[in-house]
């Protein structure tokens, strides 16, 4: 297998990288991490970095470090929380996540499109130009969300 994305790709072992490629491993990564959530997993990593591709250019969702089995409490929520000195991928955390170092399936569901971001980006680091988590924080309150990709359609 290999990575992948590498940053401003426009080919992929000959074959020109496509909106319809882009697509489909968008719809391949929501299918594995609906596949996770069925099994009540919370990955709480989910990056491009940390999808593969197969010989026959198929995702497949790695690096389940961060990922934690959940069961539902009383008041049915599924959730869990890091200590404060975890290191976290800050760039693909939610707004909420980043505040309280707080995960659950929403979570997932905002590191997914910062995935879909990076994939119609072709591979573009997100926030590039935030350096702290405290400033990432600060911008979500203030609304800032990333830009359109450029391989994004605008019908997309």
């Amino acid at each position: 297998m290999q990575a992948a994305f590498a940053p401003g790709t426009e080919a992929l072992g000959g074959d020109e990288f496509q909106v319809d490629t882009a697509l489909r491993w968008a719809y391949e990564t929501a299918r594995g991490m609906d596949h996770l959530n069925s099994r009540n997993v919370i990955h709480a990593d989910l990056a491009t970095r940390n999808l593969l591709l197969t010989a026959n250019k198929t995702i497949k969702i790695t690096d389940f470090g961060l990922s934690k089995k959940i069961y539902a409490t009383i008041d049915n929520t599924r959730t869990f929380t890091f200590d404060k000195n975890q290191r976290l991928p800050w760039k693909w955390l939610a707004p909420e996540s980043l505040e309280s170092q707080s995960f659950s399936t929403k979570s997932d569901v905002w590191s997914y499109g910062i995935v879909l971001w990076e994939i119609f980006s072709l591979g573009q680091s997100p926030y590039k130009d935030c350096e702290k988590p405290n400033v990432l924080l600060q911008s979500f309150k203030a609304n800032y969300r990333l830009g359109q990709p450029s391989l994004c359609p605008q019908e997309t």
